[in-house]
């Protein structure tokens, strides 16, 4: 029997409507992405951004309860220097300076009247930055050349800031901080043992005296490394000869290591 012969397959001529309209569809989709862009909350992006910048950037969460991914304010770029206009803080969160200030008033309100008997203004002086509350201890003050004991006369002022940081949940850090000249002794042989020795003598005070939480304290050693006056008169060299009490922000605990 003979084969039947197969009819040649019609060729397809409109195929390129498939191309066509998935083209179509995909500039359809392009236009509804840019008009979406076109609407965005520029501050809503701008609280988003920042809250992944502060995730990314933290060690712990440092008694934060969440993590605040869009419940907080606008954060700025970091400050390289510390200001001192509450207006410039841009990396406290919000309250935070208020709460500072209000240490700060608290805790020249306690010593205040001790100040002025003395006659040393400048033996504490207040420094609000982007770490926090900086109240800066002139060494000369609170130890005696070369030593690192505190010496009792200075006992009720120390109590009585302590009492009054004491009262409230912030971390603490007690920074050491010498001048550049070389320092040696048969305990202490640098500066750098100098400013550790002050430093954590400090904290142990708050803890044994005042019954501070010590999870609540850390100290830290920088000998003449951070400088903030001249090393070349004598009057710069007292001001570096310091001890820096950081109420720390919420961003700065974060660095600190957890409990």
């Amino acid at each position: 029997m003979a084969r039947k012969k197969k009819h040649a397959e019609h060729e397809n001529l409109e195929r390129w409507l498939i191309s066509y309209a998935d083209f179509i569809t995909l500039l359809f989709a392009l236009f509804v992405v840019l008009y979406g862009i076109s609407e965005v909350d520029v501050q809503k992006l701008k609280r988003v951004s920042n809250s992944f910048q502060f995730a990314f950037s933290m060690a712990g969460t440092g008694g934060v309860e969440k993590m605040p991914l869009f419940e907080m304010q606008e954060l700025e770029r970091m400050i390289p220097l510390p200001v001192k206009s509450m207006e410039t803080i841009t990396q406290l969160y919000p309250g935070e300076a208020e709460k500072f200030e209000e240490v700060q008033k608290d805790v020249w309100g306690a010593i205040k009247t001790d100040v002025v008997k003395i006659k040393v203004p400048d033996m504490m002086v207040f420094e609000l930055t982007e770490r926090g509350l900086v109240i800066r201890l002139q060494a000369g003050y609170f130890f005696d050349v070369g030593s690192a004991e505190l010496r009792p006369d200075v006992y009720p002022i120390l109590d009585k800031v302590a009492k009054k940081l004491k009262a409230g949940k912030s971390h603490i850090r007690i920074e050491g901080h010498t001048d550049s000249i070389p320092f040696s002794s048969p305990n202490l042989p640098s500066n750098w043992e100098l400013s550790a020795a002050r430093a954590s003598n400090i904290v142990k005070y708050l803890v044994e005296k005042i019954e501070f939480s010590p999870q609540r304290l850390s100290a830290a050693a920088y000998g003449d490394s951070q400088p903030i006056a001249s090393n070349e008169t004598e009057a710069g060299r007292a001001k570096n000869r310091r001890i820096d009490i950081v109420v720390m922000s919420i961003r700065q605990t974060g660095y600190e290591p957890l409990i």
